[in-house]
Parts: C-alpha cells; structure tokens; sequence
C-alpha cells in the first residue's frame, strides 16, 4: 500500500526544483512559530537542562554558552543570562531575530522567573528529569536578575549592536576560536546536512574540558506515517523529497550521532534514548558530550 504521506513529501519536494518556488516556501515558514518562541517552553527547555546535570552530578560551565539553531529566538539566551551566564553566541545558519517580540519574549520569560514558577513538562523536550520543582538554588537573586534585564532590553533596542551580552555569529563553522564553554542545541543536529562537520567545528569553538548537550529527534517529522520508514526511503527519493529546500532531515540514529561525535574528539558522557511506548522506535535523545 503507498503512503499517501510520502506522495505529498516527494511532490512538495519535487515543486522546490521550479524556480522562484523557495521564495514562497520560505515566506510561509517564516509564518510558522518556532517553539522557542513560548516563552514557557524555552523557561522549561532551559531549566530542565540545568536540573538534569544537577540531578547527573555533572558540572557544567555555563559562562560562554552557544546555541546552534535558535530559530530566531533568543528565548534559551534570556534563561542563561538569569541563572549565571556571562556571554551568549548565537551559532545560527541565519539570524532572523525580531527585536520587539524578544523585547516581549525577555518579560514574559522573567515574569515566570519573579513567580517561580516550576517547571512545565513538555513531551518534545527529550531532557527527562525528577523534579521540576523551581530551583531556587540554581537562579541569580532578584536584584541581580533586575540589572541583568535592563542590560538585555537595552541591546534589543540597539538591536544588539555592540552588544557586550549577545553575540550572532555569521559562519560561525569558519570562525577563529571562540573559547566555548558550553554548547546547547534542541531539535537541530537531526536537520543539519553534515553532522560531522559540525561536531569537528564545535570542538575548535570549545575550550578543553567544555561540555555539550544536544536534544536531537528520531521521528519522520510528518514525512511517513509509520514512525521509522523515513530511514527507509531510497537516496534517490530521498533526494527529491528535499530538492531544494532549506532545511534538511538527516536521518540518523542516535548511534550515528553518538559515533560521530566520539570520533570528533569528545567523550560521551550521557546518552538517553527515549522510545515510543514500548517499542524499540526511537523518538528522540539526549547526549552529553566533553572536549578531549
């Protein structure tokens, strides 16, 4: 039986191959919200992050944090900034940051840090943990969290031009070292076209001893309707369904990424598969990665 999905993936795909056809495509994804945009969400993503290496007896160095692919929104940089880190990188394919919903975005995130609020479980954030109560003990005091805001809404309105906090970096893959202490990404490295490159890349970034943590997703993102037979599909098909399209859906599994990233030069520390129900189909995962 033919999976009407995979018909209407090859056809979109096949429709990126007409000229002037991307430019439409892109403007109906720029309609499409990214998660880090809910500033409850990108509250829960980041703290249920530190509470997981709190909970692992792990101890990162948050100060010089870099976020792959934040989808425009600085959501995770916000929540950095209010529990400890100094400087943010942006390690984005292409910035399309609107200053006034992160000007939005930043109160509404501290609001939910003024009230304490505890942390809300989604089901896509593949970083499991035990409490998700507020951990008080891991976030700045109010007064210092107050300067912090001011600082953050000032170089939003300056749209971060000479930004002490906030850095975009173009080509960050290209870049001269930038002394990372700490990599974070969510639902990007299953997208990216060469997974290699940008784990070799990451370790010039990272500092000896710096620690990643990457939440990557399994699932067929729409393109099957049975979970697991996107790996399935052959690399000519493959090839059409994604034609021209910006963005990319690699199709590894989590012992592809954790190979790639061992032979990239990094221990692993953690990895945590999640499956669907009780089946052997992977939904997502979780690794932690060190610099050697």
């Amino acid at each position: 039986m033919i999976d009407r999905k995979i018909v209407v993936a090859v056809i979109k795909g096949a429709i990126t191959f007409i000229p002037g056809a991307n430019y439409f495509l892109n403007i109906k994804r720029k309609k499409t919200r990214h998660s880090g945009a809910n500033a409850l969400f990108s509250y829960s993503l980041w703290l249920t992050n530190l509470v997981y290496f709190v909970e692992q007896k792990i101890q990162p160095d948050f100060s010089r944090l870099a976020e792959i692919g934040n989808g425009g929104s600085l959501g995770i940089a916000f929540c950095a900034f209010l529990t400890g880190t100094k400087k943010y990188f942006s390690f984005e394919y292409r910035d399309n940051i609107d200053f006034q919903e992160q000007i939005e975005l930043l109160e509404k995130i501290s609001l939910f840090f003024d009230k304490s609020e505890p942390i809300h479980y989604f089901e896509k954030i593949n970083i499991k943990v035990t409490d998700y109560s507020f951990p008080e003990q891991i976030v700045l005091p109010k007064e210092q969290r107050t300067k912090l805001l001011q600082l953050l809404k000032l170089d939003l309105q300056n749209k971060l031009v000479g930004s002490e906090l906030i850095i975009l970096v173009n080509n960050w893959e290209v870049q001269n070292p930038l002394n990372i202490s700490f990599v974070f990404s969510r639902a990007v490295m299953e997208h990216v076209k060469s997974p290699l490159a940008i784990y070799k890349a990451l370790k010039i970034h990272m500092n000896e001893d710096a620690l990643m943590l990457h939440d990557i997703e399994f699932h067929s993102h729409g393109i099957t309707s049975m979970h697991g037979d996107h790996r399935k599909i052959s690399f000519w098909l493959w090839f059409i369904i994604f034609g021209k399209r910006p963005f990319y859906l690699n199709r590894l599994n989590m012992f592809g990424h954790i190979h790639l990233i061992a032979n990239s030069g990094f221990l692993i520390l953690k990895s945590d598969e999640r499956f669907i129900g009780n089946s052997h189909l992977s939904f997502g995962g979780v690794i932690v990665g060190k610099r050697q």
